[in-house]
């Protein structure tokens, strides 16, 4: 693993190769000497984009409709996913948004041991609307 000052000199050396003397990230990566995906990384890092975007703003409005079509009932993460109109949503993304709305108090979670006949017990975290009288 780089030391942070090595990784420095690294994306200043990618930022001078790609935008001062217009090689290519691909090109900038092997004169520097790492790989293809990092010089990408770096490049983005450079351009000042977020590796993961926040996509809260976008699920929050989704899950709630979901949520208030059903108030009394508990969701599954897994479950979320395929009723959501969002392709490419990832668990990371989805989870991260739950537990900010968590946090803002609209909407709850409880962990429960989901036994399946064909599967091992394990444990799951439900989430559903917050209520009023809570």
């Amino acid at each position: 693993m780089r030391s942070r000052a090595e990784r420095v000199q690294l994306v200043e050396r990618l930022r001078v190769l790609c935008f001062k003397q217009g090689h290519s990230v691909k090109n900038a990566s092997q004169i520097i000497g790492v790989d293809e995906r990092t010089g990408y990384r770096y490049a983005r890092e450079i351009e000042g984009g977020e590796r993961k975007p926040n996509r809260y703003a976008e699920l929050r409005p989704l899950i709630l409709a979901h949520l208030s079509r059903y108030p009394t009932s508990w969701f599954s993460r897994s479950e979320l996913i395929r009723v959501l109109p969002t392709p490419g949503l990832g668990s990371e993304s989805l989870t991260a948004t739950l537990r900010r709305m968590k946090d803002d108090g609209e909407v709850r979670s409880r962990r429960t041991l989901r036994e399946d006949q064909h599967v091992a017990p394990q444990w799951v975290t439900r989430w559903s609307l917050a209520r009023e009288d809570q």
